[in-house]
């Protein structure tokens, strides 16, 4: 349930809240960089207020021009309270209009997108450029798009950051190329694979979605269950080693339990907790076994159904 000004802000969510006798009811936000509630002092006097007393789902984040400045504070403070979020929207459309996501369907992420997907930042520096030159920074080549730009030194040298786009799993390389020397250097990056939950956790029987990146480019992913290594599903990654896992929340105990994305082919694979929730019960205790610790290396061969 939202509040006043299109989900903007939840100023009066509490006061105003229906009675809600099973604790079904979450609060709905939207946050946008032109929201009345955009600011952290907002988001900690006023939606940390009802984060307290109920689930919130942040339906919409995002920045109107597409840069993605405004929703760093903001995705770093919302998983900071534990807080779900997602971005708006998955279109191809001007981003004068409003946000988008994506510039092709295949997925190519614009700046906003790629602000939103969890790529690691890298911290990049380079030196015997011109003095007071742009430097471009690429992505494996000068034909892709540019990744960032900064300006040299009297010395020739600078200092920036760019975040890694989505990419298959291997080597790769950042280049830097000097606007006005027209000098270029490169340095050497590897993607490994990273994999996310939505959502973490649920009961037993419930749909979930492994999401992984940097997996190998148009290979089969298997969805596999720790402990004991069973196949949840499979799916094809795209070409740039982004693929989506749906499965169906083995028949277990409450507890926290892992899921692993396995590239059939790359044999790369990365994990990440689930915990399987415990059904509520009347006069009755559930005991919620430890965590089994990450799972150890995978086998080197997988069978796939």
């Amino acid at each position: 349930m939202g509040d006043a000004a299109h989900s903007g802000r939840l100023s009066q969510w509490l006061a105003y809240r229906p009675t809600d006798p099973l604790g079904n009811l979450a609060a709905s936000w939207h946050s946008y960089n032109s929201t009345a509630c955009n600011t952290p002092a907002c988001w900690d006097s006023q939606i940390a207020a009802v984060a307290q007393q109920a689930p919130i789902i942040v339906g919409e984040i995002r920045k109107y021009d597409c840069a993605h400045g405004y929703i760093d504070s903001l995705m770093a403070w919302l998983d900071s309270h534990t807080i779900s979020y997602l971005a708006w929207t998955w279109d191809t459309w001007d981003c004068s209009g409003g946000s988008a996501l994506i510039s092709t369907y295949t997925g190519t992420p614009t700046a906003f997108g790629a602000g939103v997907t969890p790529f690691q930042t890298l911290a990049v520096a380079g030196a015997n450029f011109e003095a007071s030159e742009t430097v471009t920074i690429y992505w494996d080549s000068p034909a892709s798009p540019a990744l960032a730009t900064a300006t040299t030194l009297a010395d020739g040298s600078f200092a920036s950051s760019v975040t890694a786009p989505q990419a298959p799993a291997g080597p790769h390389s950042l280049v830097a190329v000097g606007q006005i020397s027209g000098g270029t250097a490169s340095a050497a990056v590897t993607v490994t694979p990273a994999v996310y939950m939505f959502p973490t956790s649920g009961l037993a029987g419930s749909v979930a979605y492994l999401v992984g990146v940097g997996f190998g480019a148009n290979e089969t992913v298997a969805g596999l269950w720790y402990p004991g290594f069973s196949m949840l599903n499979a799916a094809s990654s795209n070409a740039v080693g982004t693929v989506v896992v749906p499965f169906r929340v083995p028949a277990t105990g409450p507890g926290v339990y892992y899921a692993i994305g396995y590239g059939v082919t790359s044999a790369v694979y990365a994990y990440a907790p689930f915990t399987v929730s415990a059904l509520s019960s009347f006069g009755a205790s559930q005991v919620i076994p430890p965590a089994p610790g990450p799972p150890p290396p995978l086998p080197a061969h997988i069978r796939l159904p």
